[in-house]
């Protein structure tokens, strides 16, 4: 099964689409990473200590992919899922429910008909982009969007209920992104923070308790992206992370991060 995922990983790349592993599930549905039972995002999270930076770590590069999947995780032999970091001649609409596609269709909305996976719970449906669209969450209940900066789990990876991801149609069917989809297009600002200089002296000098660091984390991600280019805010954000955090954010959840406030900054200079 593992060379199912080599081969899923390595048409992608082809395609020009990066890949990374993902962390699989274990039998009866929790995550195969060290939070086992209390992980809050079973078998969608990078594989953190392969991809430390998560998505931003994607590759095209077949060697790095065959060594990524050239082995099973240890503690269920199963083959790490694949997941795809989204370029920026790509989007996906997410539907996450039963109910989803009517919330679309309620809107007036359109889904043409493209490449299309079957997911855990709903589907994915793949379109081209003639420009760049961002990630969306929440843009109907159910309904998120994933673009450049956000990824998406491809066939043939496992989800937590037990379920396959599986390809409806295939992606060399996918059409072009309807209008509503670049609409949603629109500038997002980066997470607000403090404001004034002593502020943020505050907030970047003093210890961060677990209650707090993932907003605390968002909001020096945000001044970070928006200063520095993301070379350099990254490394940045992780070692204030260390130095601040008790006890820090572990690699895969401060990447989560991370690629949320990068897209949301991207998006506000325009793809730029």
């Amino acid at each position: 099964m593992s060379g199912e995922h080599l081969h899923a990983a390595l048409g992608l790349a082809k395609l020009g689409i990066p890949c990374f592993p993902v962390w699989p599930p274990v039998p009866g549905g929790a995550c195969s990473c060290v939070r086992g039972a209390q992980c809050d995002r079973p078998a969608k999270h990078p594989a953190g200590f392969m991809v430390r930076r998560g998505a931003q770590d994607a590759s095209l590069d077949p060697e790095t992919l065959r060594r990524w999947w050239s082995r099973p995780e240890r503690m269920t032999g199963r083959p790490w899922n694949v997941a795809a970091a989204l370029p920026a001649s790509w989007c996906v609409v997410d539907l996450d429910t039963p109910t989803a596609a009517e919330a679309v269709h309620a809107q007036g909305w359109t889904l043409p008909a493209t490449a299309t996976v079957r997911t855990g719970r709903g589907r994915h449906y793949w379109y081209t982009t003639a420009e760049r669209v961002p990630c969306a969450v929440g843009v109907l209940p159910g309904v998120d969007v994933r673009g450049p900066g956000g990824y998406v789990l491809c066939p043939p990876s496992l989800h937590a209920s037990g379920a396959r991801y599986e390809w409806e149609v295939p992606l060399s069917e996918a059409a072009e992104a309807p209008s509503w989809l670049y609409e949603l297009a629109r500038p997002v600002p980066a997470a607000e923070g403090p404001r004034e200089p002593n502020e943020w002296g505050k907030v970047l000098g003093e210890p961060v308790p677990e209650g707090q660091r993932n907003g605390t984390a968002a909001k020096v991600a945000g001044l970070l992206f928006r200063r520095l280019p993301a070379e350099a805010a990254w490394p940045m954000l992780d070692a204030w992370n260390v130095a601040r955090c008790r006890p820090p954010l572990d690699g895969d959840e401060l990447a989560h991060v991370a690629a949320s406030i990068a897209a949301r900054e991207l998006a506000r200079r325009g793809g730029q």
